[in-house]
């Protein structure tokens, strides 16, 4: 009785020593696990890292670009305004004085027309009548037997006549230069809406300038969502690597304990065995599912796929 108690007491401690190697190699492959881990999380901590990094530097770059094309905007703006206003003010003290000085010469010039025009038919009419008067001289002269006193008469209204031509082609002299000036004027005033043209063209500009800086204004909003944006993209890159921090700081804890429980409790080689191999794999491949995405933007997709399928081994 006493040898069968010894075998089976042999027999039972080759079992817990079968059993004791078994779950010291379970934990070996847990530990490996675990420093795969442990090696993941820092990968993914330090590509979060960079992330945060890069979208850090275009936050900054895109403000410092909003910065610097708000002041611009605002000193266009500034400066326009002034200048408008400043050509504004001289284009239309200059309209003002062109306009009065047009309408009065041209109501002086438009006297001085009439007037011209008054004197030259009073000098057409009496030319006529001279020229009646001399007509009448010669029929009378023709018919008369004292011709050289009507000769002397008409010898006076030939000179009156000449005179009166004279007077006459200087009259006309005066109302060509009037017309002259005249034409100065309506060019003048012509001058006036091409003045006026221009100021309703600065006018277009200014409207212009207020729809860009609309737009200006439109594109700084979509540049404060997009901020918002990045900023919230850089929250969450923080809590998911918080979260792969104190993930990786528990599993390391629970193999600590496990590792504890199962130097005191051989029993449990098979809950270990399937349950801890299992949750390890899947927290592997629901790290891997929420980070591959970046890591394809970064260029890293190899080197997550390799270490996904060392932890699939």
């Amino acid at each position: 009785a006493i040898d069968n108690q010894l075998i089976i007491q042999k027999i039972v401690c080759q079992s817990l020593e079968v059993t004791n190697e078994r779950l010291k190699k379970q934990y070996q492959q847990l530990l490996n696990h675990c420093d795969l881990m442990h090696i993941l999380s820092q990968y993914y901590i330090e590509v979060n890292e960079q992330i945060k990094q890069k979208y850090e530097l275009k936050l900054l770059k895109i403000q410092t670009a909003h910065n610097q094309l708000k002041i611009f905007i605002e000193q266009s703006q500034s400066s326009f305004k002034n200048e408008l206003a400043t050509l504004n003010e001289q284009y239309q003290n200059q309209i003002n004085i062109i306009k009065e000085n047009s309408k009065e010469k041209f109501l002086e010039y438009q006297q001085q027309m009439n007037k011209l025009l008054n004197e030259k038919n009073e000098f057409e009419t009496r030319c006529v009548s001279l020229q009646e008067q001399v007509d009448r001289f010669m029929e009378e002269m023709a018919n008369s037997e004292h011709a050289d006193p009507l000769l002397r008469r008409v010898e006076t209204l030939e000179k009156d006549k000449t005179s009166l031509q004279t007077v006459l082609e200087i009259k006309s002299q005066e109302l060509t230069q009037l017309r002259t000036k005249f034409n100065e004027q309506v060019f003048q005033r012509e001058d006036q809406l091409a003045l006026q043209k221009r100021i309703d063209m600065a006018e277009n500009r200014n409207q212009d300038l207020v729809c860009l800086l609309r737009n200006w204004q439109l594109t700084e909003k979509a540049v404060v969502v997009e901020r918002d944006q990045l900023k919230e993209q850089i929250a969450q890159l923080e809590r998911d690597k918080q979260q792969l921090i104190f993930e990786n700081e528990t599993l390391i804890y629970s193999l600590r304990q496990r590792s504890i429980s199962m130097s005191l409790t051989p029993t449990l080689k098979s809950n270990i065995n399937s349950y801890s191999i299992q949750r390890l794999n899947n927290r592997a491949h629901s790290f891997s599912s929420i980070i591959i995405p970046t890591i394809r933007e970064k260029g890293h997709l190899t080197r997550s796929l390799s270490l996904n399928c060392i932890l699939n081994r």
